[in-house]
């Protein structure tokens, strides 16, 4: 372990963020000019680069060192919040816009494909021979630990979200935004009367 503890612990983090976020919280997210199929395209999106970034990893694995694989491992939490923000407030998302739903899939998928990959392929070539079935077992085990403990951070997200009521938001919005105005104009024509 204390030979293998960066790939462990980047494929770990890699699994976690990857399964707190997707399919769950990523088919949250809401688009009125794509409405159902957002989820759709987002999945294949994620998919498609997931598979690249596993093509990309048997290419260049030997690109970053195991503790520069251990640091971008953990800079993949900054996909958390942002994806959050692309949901919350589901009336008018902080990243409503469907470049960052898009983009924020497709890098989630290609970085999940190498940092997921790369730990794997490189963490029995720097272990004798005799040790390479225990660095495996050891190597599931941290990536078991990542997807258990991913998944259920999804629970949670999902509660703090909100899941789906069945409420279209992107009929409500505009109400709500009507509303508000109309709230809003109410109250400065009182001011302006009293």
């Amino acid at each position: 372990m204390k030979a293998i503890w960066p790939y462990m612990i980047s494929i770990a983090c890699t699994y976690f963020v990857t399964l707190s976020l997707f399919p769950g919280v990523e088919s949250e997210m809401i688009n009125c000019q794509w409405r159902e199929w957002l989820p759709i395209i987002l999945m294949a999106l994620f998919n498609i680069f997931d598979v690249f970034g596993k093509i990309f990893a048997l290419a260049a694995h030997h690109v970053l060192t195991p503790m520069q694989l251990f640091i971008c491992s953990l800079l993949r939490f900054i996909y958390i919040p942002l994806m959050i923000l692309c949901i919350l407030p589901k009336s008018s998302p902080f990243l409503s816009n469907i470049f960052w739903q898009f983009f924020l899939s497709s890098t989630l998928g290609l970085t999940n494909g190498y940092f997921g990959s790369v730990p794997m392929i490189r963490a029995p070539l720097t272990i004798i021979e005799e040790r390479k079935e225990l660095t495996g077992n050891l190597m599931m085990f941290s990536y078991s630990v990542g997807l258990t403990v991913g998944s259920l951070l999804s629970y949670v997200l999902d509660a703090i979200i909100g899941q789906s009521t069945g409420i279209d938001w992107c009929q409500i919005a505009p109400l709500l935004n009507q509303t508000t105005w109309t709230i809003i104009n109410n109250s400065s024509n009182i001011d302006n009367n009293s």
